[in-house]
């Protein structure tokens, strides 16, 4: 699918430039005299420097990839400084009210306790295809308690339109636990803390969530399964769905190390049982959450341990633990981009 768009500038090489600095942040950029081939997770944006304007062709597998292309490059279009107070449209844009492509309703069809801190939700929707496809993570919108939700909408430059005051949204990323395709329904699994006594809206949802609550979900979401022959996982509750969904599916040539930070014995989680996967639990012991640094300290021992190539090393975790986990990949492993996925799933202050 494909979808253009005409930016028009005085300057339009010095624009180009920026933008395309911006891109290579994150994704692989290739130019061939005035055209530049922007190759993003979801498809690709091709930008043609023509004079006064940057000709662009944002291009990708189905709709709901095609949208994140588009949006990529309405927001570096926004951020551009050179571009201040120039809209863009793309050709066929929809009505600004429509919906985006990536976006649905869901509605809870049952709730379980998995452990005494964890709820497993089950939603149906409409289709879960591309979602499942896209990675291991979505993001959840949540209305406030007590009113009518006004979802986001999409503008003709492709960029959300997100509702405000006091129909703002709380976003939360989680993971899908478990896909039922055939049934059109998924898991997702909702830790039952509020760190240092914030409010977490994905935690109360969890908690009281009951069959005909309705949220909002956006994805794919990212975080995809690991393709390495060795793969080091760390995480604590927040991380146990998507650790567990790695272990699933890797491939059979792969071996995965994984430590998990609970609480205690009775917060066991139900990991998949394999010959190629090694699990080891660290208690808290009632230690607040993100406080002991176990997860970063066992990966240190492990290295100093470790013989042979360096395994791939996934983390999700509070933010201080994962700022200690990436600087051991970063700077002890010098560990490059493709050999590490590190990422702070939540906050404690």
């Amino acid at each position: 699918m494909r979808s253009h768009a005409m930016l028009s500038h005085g300057d339009a090489r010095s624009v180009a430039a920026s933008l395309l600095d911006m891109f290579r942040e994150y994704a692989e950029v290739r130019t061939d005299g005035e055209t530049h081939i922007v190759r993003l997770r979801y498809g690709q944006a091709i930008l043609k420097v023509e004079s006064d304007r940057i000709c662009v062709t944002a291009e990708a597998e189905d709709a709901i990839r095609l949208s994140y292309v588009k949006m990529a490059v309405a927001e570096h279009w926004a951020a551009q400084p050179l571009s201040a107070g120039r809209s863009m449209a793309w050709d066929g844009a929809p009505h600004i009210d429509r919906k985006p492509a990536f976006f649905q309703t869901i509605e809870v069809v049952s709730s379980r306790l998995v452990t005494p801190h964890m709820k497993r939700v089950t939603f149906r929707g409409e289709a879960f295809e591309t979602y499942v496809a896209g990675g291991l993570h979505v993001r959840l919108l949540f209305a406030q308690k007590g009113r009518d939700a006004v979802w986001p909408s999409v503008g003709a430059d492709g960029r959300i339109i997100w509702p405000g005051g006091e129909d703002a949204l709380s976003a939360r990323v989680y993971t899908i636990r478990r896909p039922d395709l055939a049934r059109g329904e998924i898991e997702i699994d909702f830790v039952l803390h509020e760190p240092c006594g914030l409010p977490a809206p994905g935690a109360a949802f969890g908690r009281d969530a009951f069959p005909g609550d309705v949220v909002g979900i956006f994805a794919p979401g990212g975080n995809e399964i690991p393709d390495a022959r060795s793969v080091l996982l760390l995480g604590d509750e927040t991380a146990l769905p998507a650790m567990a969904r790695i272990v699933e599916q890797l491939p059979e040539h792969s071996r995965a190390r994984v430590f998990a930070e609970i609480d205690s014995a009775a917060d066991h989680y139900d990991f998949p049982s394999a010959a190629n996967v090694d699990l080891t639990y660290l208690y808290r012991d009632k230690r607040g959450a993100g406080t002991t640094m176990q997860l970063s300290a066992a990966l240190a021992q492990y290295l100093s341990s470790h013989q042979g190539a360096a395994p791939f090393i996934w983390a999700g975790c509070e933010r201080d633990e994962f700022l200690a986990i990436r600087r051991l990949a970063r700077e002890d492993l010098k560990l490059p981009r493709e050999m590490h996925s590190v990422t702070a799933y939540w906050r404690k202050r």
